[in-house]
């Protein structure tokens, strides 16, 4: 493999582990009290429509951060196979956040943004987590100072 392609890709991988470290997006690094909090849970169907893709959005943007910093919280997603759109929109797109005392806390993600989403969630776990200072989240810098890649 040629070098510039070999640098090309190094630099691609470092994105994306800067990207589930949270560099891009600190508000999401937190550690949560698995004291008081134990899972969280996104439903969802498999093909989304506009008023799901804010659930399918923080799934991918959010959720992964949340996991890299508490390697031994439950998260799970689970998405239903439906055939088409109109059966889609019967799949409610749901978070729920289960806290130690057994209480499900749901939250009604339809037509909601990622950002929204997350500061629900982070008002639904006050007192159950702490922010991760920016100097403890990991940064790769996958080139030289001053170089940039092509």
């Amino acid at each position: 493999m040629p070098i510039p392609q070999l640098i090309k890709r190094v630099a691609t991988q470092a994105e994306k582990l800067n990207r589930i470290a949270g560099v891009s997006n600190p508000s999401a690094a937190i550690r949560i009290n698995t004291a008081n909090v134990t899972s969280f849970n996104a439903l969802m169907p498999s093909n989304v429509n506009l008023k799901q893709i804010g659930l399918k959005d923080f799934w991918r943007t959010y959720l992964p951060v949340v996991k890299f910093h508490n390697p031994e919280f439950p998260i799970s997603v689970q998405r239903v196979h439906v055939s088409g759109l109109e059966q889609a929109a019967k799949v409610p797109a749901v978070l729920t956040i289960t806290k130690a005392s057994g209480e499900k806390v749901e939250i009604d993600c339809l037509g909601k943004s990622s950002g929204s989403i997350w500061n629900e969630v982070l008002e639904k776990l006050q007192g159950s987590f702490e922010n991760v200072a920016l100097e403890e989240i990991p940064t790769i810098n996958a080139h030289a100072p001053g170089k940039q890649l092509k």
